[in-house]
């Protein structure tokens, strides 16, 4: 498939084997591209905060499944722990687990 200079700088670019961009997915049959869209000036920032956001949102989720505060069970013995519905934000575990979320 046919790509031109600009390719890996362009917003379409696909960054795939079988596929050159969203418009042009045989790529480009002149030198240049009449659709090239150059990346945000910010692009490798935006990634970033994107990769940090998704690895916030995936830590955030592995504490919501196994914090005793919504399951009850303690994270590292599986044990039950008791829980009281009066607005308690510390646990702690016969095993020695400790979670102070005040």
């Amino acid at each position: 498939m046919p790509e031109v200079s600009e390719c890996s700088t362009c917003q379409y670019y696909a960054h795939d084997l079988h596929l050159v961009c969203a418009v042009h997915p045989d790529g480009v049959t002149g030198e240049t591209c009449s659709d090239f869209r150059p990346l945000p000036a910010d692009f490798s920032q935006r990634f970033v905060d994107f990769l940090s956001l998704q690895q916030q949102t995936e830590e955030s989720l592995e504490l919501l499944v196994s914090h005793p505060m919504p399951t009850g069970i303690c994270s590292r013995c599986g044990a039950e722990i008791e829980r009281d519905e009066s607005g308690v934000v510390h646990w702690n575990c016969p095993c020695g687990w400790l979670n102070n979320l005040s």
